[in-house]
């Protein structure tokens, strides 16, 4: 009888500290609570009418398309958990097409604050690897008003201001065995030229 005694003054004491543990919490809810969550989302602009894709990402449905491909192509980009590659591609068009702040994308992709940062950041990263393939600068043209001293940098160091036709039909080989040349810039040119027809 005793022991049961102690037992129950046992469960009674562990109660009440639960409860007053509890007392001064506030009721936890869910915050996103939107009828579609962000792959829904998703699905619905690459379903929907091609103007609605322009205005919320300002790109083309195809050439958003071609854009995704390419960047799982060059494992820039790879599907998470629970994330694809298409919607942190959206996220990442949204924030930058209307300025957007993140908590602002929080409701609209159903995600925590973090996930949209993280997701803005690896799509970032692979903007700017993809800014290296598609952004080319001009060919160099001399300038005659250049000064003297730039001139003799260029005759002493010309290997820093080669030309791009010193490279004309040169082939790098990659480390995987992918070969890199004419046929590779040809290539990023077109898509660049879609991409740019697409928008």
């Amino acid at each position: 009888m005793e022991f049961l005694k102690e037992i129950l003054f046992l469960v009674v004491l562990l109660w009440y500290v639960r409860r007053r543990r509890n007392i001064g919490r506030i009721e936890q809810t869910r915050d996103n609570t939107s009828a579609l969550n962000g792959h829904a989302y998703t699905q619905e602009l690459l379903g929907g009418n091609n103007t609605q894709c322009q205005e919320l990402m300002r790109l083309s449905r195809d050439a958003y398309v071609l854009l995704c491909n390419h960047f799982k192509e060059k494992n820039w980009l790879q599907d998470s958990k629970h994330i694809s590659v298409e919607e942190k591609m959206t996220i990442f068009l949204t924030t930058i097409g209307h300025n957007e702040r993140f908590r602002m994308i929080k409701r609209r992709f159903q995600h925590s604050s973090r996930t949209i940062h993280d997701c803005f950041h690896e799509v970032r990263e692979g903007m700017m690897e993809f800014s290296k393939e598609v952004i080319r600068p001009t060919s160099y043209e001399p300038n005659p008003n250049m000064s003297d001293r730039l001139r003799t940098l260029r005759e002493t160091f010309p290997s820093i201001f080669n030309n791009e036709e010193e490279f004309e039909g040169h082939v790098e080989e990659a480390a995987d065995g992918t070969q890199w040349g004419n046929q590779s810039n040809q290539y990023m040119a077109n898509l660049r030229d879609e991409i740019a027809n697409g928008l």
